[in-house]
């Protein structure tokens, strides 16, 4: 199970990206806008939920309590009226969130196990593939993703024990961005498909599980149609995005880093705000610190001649 100091890596990646970015690109970014690293550190705990993650305080066994405080914490949530945690999400989107449960002693408890159920059409998975349900480790701590599926509001009830907790997705609309719809390609792999992949975080790098559907394309000339984001400033891109909604924030790179393909075209694409298709070669990214697909030597494919 990965440390939540990692969680902010799903949410800002594209740090990752950057600084491993081409030559060509690296000229012309500036990450920072002029901000010291203090400010820079400053202006991401304003944006984060913090956590006391003191590893000299010893967790007490889950066996060993019988009530239980249970805080969740997501990344750019906020409380509502009633003092519940919403989390806004536009839908296909992703995010990571986590349960701190502690006793009534304000100790961190571990090997406690959460149970989730969820009214409305998103869904909650583990953040590692190979884990068997939703378990705290020594900082009391157990942490699971949603994928937001249509606009509502969907209500999710966590439980440790007797406690129970709920958590709102207020799932946004991609209408609401005014984005026009992506265009349906004949052959393309699907962001559906994309999203399939398990993800998991070790030692601030991004391992990857692909299902065969995916893996088996690898090196293939694909098709793919999506939003650009772009990276360089040029009205042509070389190296940029194409994500399965449209930007919206620098730091929150729409989709994820399932929902993101890293594209590099040699001879440029005109940048544009409409989707776009795009055609090349495919490469699943097993292991590394910004995107898990990559693809090469791209080209732009009109979606009428697609």
């Amino acid at each position: 199970m990965i440390d939540l100091r990692n969680v902010l890596l799903a949410g800002t990646f594209v740090w990752g990206l950057l600084s491993q970015q081409p030559a060509a690109a690296q000229a012309t970014s500036t990450l920072n806008g002029g901000l010291s690293e203090e400010e820079m550190q400053a202006s991401a705990e304003d944006d984060t939920t913090t956590l006391s993650l003191d590893a000299s305080v010893p967790a007490t066994s889950a066996d060993e309590v019988t009530s239980f405080f249970v805080t969740p914490m997501a990344r750019g949530g906020y409380l509502d009226a009633d003092g519940r945690l919403v989390v806004d999400l536009l839908e296909g989107n992703t995010t990571f969130l986590a349960l701190q449960v502690m006793s009534e002693e304000g100790v961190p408890v571990s090997g406690a196990e959460a149970d989730f159920e969820i009214e409305g059409t998103s869904t909650i998975r583990t953040v590692d593939p190979s884990a068997n349900g939703y378990t705290t480790d020594n900082y009391g701590i157990t942490e699971f993703v949603v994928l937001a599926g249509d606009m509502g509001l969907d209500v999710i009830t966590a439980k440790v024990g007797d406690t129970e907790t709920e958590i709102a997705i207020n799932v946004i609309s991609l209408a609401a961005l005014s984005a026009p719809a992506l265009p349906v390609v004949e052959g393309a792999i699907t962001w559906d498909e994309l999203r399939s992949v398990r993800l998991t975080y070790e030692d601030s790098e991004l391992l990857a599980a692909f299902p065969a559907s995916i893996a088996e394309r690898a090196d293939e000339t694909v098709k793919i149609t999506g939003f650009m984001t772009p990276l360089e400033a040029d009205s042509s891109q070389r190296w940029f995005l194409l994500t399965s909604s449209p930007p919206h924030c620098f730091f929150d790179i729409p989709g994820g880093p399932a929902g993101t393909v890293e594209v590099l075209a040699p001879d440029g694409v005109e940048l544009s705000w409409d989707p776009v298709v795009v055609e090349g070669r495919f490469e699943p990214i097993e292991r590394g610190k910004g995107t898990v697909y990559r693809l090469h030597d791209a080209k732009l494919i009109s979606p009428a001649g697609a």
